[in-house]
């Protein structure tokens, strides 16, 4: 009897044994597989133009840093942001109450799970240009895209216009996908005002920097 348990035990240990062999197996070719995936995403974005806007830090002492730990992001403007939640994205609106003619933009999203190829990153960042362009139906107007380096990230640096009763606006900004979160760097202002608003714009991006990365 005691050699029969003893047997028992012995087979059940072995099974638990091959189990535990088998999933670390499994979650060393599954991690290995991502990593590798990684490594292919990162080589294949160093072909990528660098972001002329991106590559220094803005640094001005009397322009504050705002923080937004839960985003994972910080930037410096010279108010704080109105924040709005709307399904699944959060707007922090700089220049709401200053700026007349121009408002800055940075609009976070939640991906379902992250990207792990280029091709899926590629076609988000098109799909959410397209998808702003045809909010304005008829009227929206791309007027240039061009995929690029941002802090080491696939990116996409657009602008596009829409025109209601004769009156243009512009739209410039850059989006892009850290993990499971997206991330757009926008203005909006008038003809008028571009020259003024899209060098603000520039130094609103350089300003712009991640605090963590997510999975």
């Amino acid at each position: 009897m005691k050699k029969l348990l003893k047997l028992v035990i012995c087979i059940i240990s072995s099974v638990l044994v091959a189990y535990l062999i088998s999933g670390s197996c499994a979650t060393f070719f599954a991690n290995q597989a991502r990593r590798d995936q990684e490594y292919n995403i990162k080589k294949a974005n160093h072909s990528l133009p660098p972001y002329q806007y991106g590559s220094k830090a803005y640094v001005k002492g009397e322009v504050p840093e705002y923080i937004f730990e839960k985003h994972g992001f910080a930037v410096r403007f010279p108010e704080k942001p109105k924040v709005a939640n709307y399904t699944g994205t959060v707007q922090y609106e700089f220049g709401a109450e200053t700026e007349k003619v121009a408002t800055y933009n940075i609009f976070v999203g939640t991906q379902v799970g992250p990207l792990l190829t280029n091709e899926a990153i590629k076609a988000e960042l098109e799909g959410c240009l397209q998808g702003r362009i045809k909010t304005f139906g008829d009227t929206g107007k791309l007027v240039n895209s061009q995929e690029v380096l941002f802090l080491d990230h696939r990116a996409l640096d657009y602008e596009y216009t829409k025109e209601v009763e004769g009156f243009k606006s512009y739209f410039k900004g850059v989006h892009f996908v850290v993990g499971k979160m997206s991330y757009t760097i926008s203005v909006t202002c008038i003809e008028e005002t571009k020259p003024s608003a899209y060098q603000k714009y520039h130094d609103f991006v350089r300003s712009f920097r991640l605090t963590k990365s997510y999975p």
